[in-house]
């Protein structure tokens, strides 16, 4: 059985102040450079990881992140 991400919702994570795709079990992540995709994976990880988060990881700081 495999299991994946089927739906991703971050807001408030860095560059992805409101950020919302659907994912199949291989979703490819293309973009230009400094488009956010290492954020994505970033609070991917930190949703699976369960890490503390700096000032700068806030899109917005007076706001709670969302993921």
């Amino acid at each position: 059985m495999q299991h994946f991400i089927q739906k991703l919702n971050i807001n408030n994570f860095k560059s992805c102040k409101e950020f919302e795709t659907e994912l199949t079990a291989c979703t490819p992540m293309v973009g230009y450079n400094n488009a956010g995709k290492s954020n994505v994976l970033e609070a991917i990880e930190w949703l699976l990881k369960d890490k503390l988060l700096s000032a700068e990881t806030y899109y917005d700081p007076a706001l709670d992140i969302v993921n």
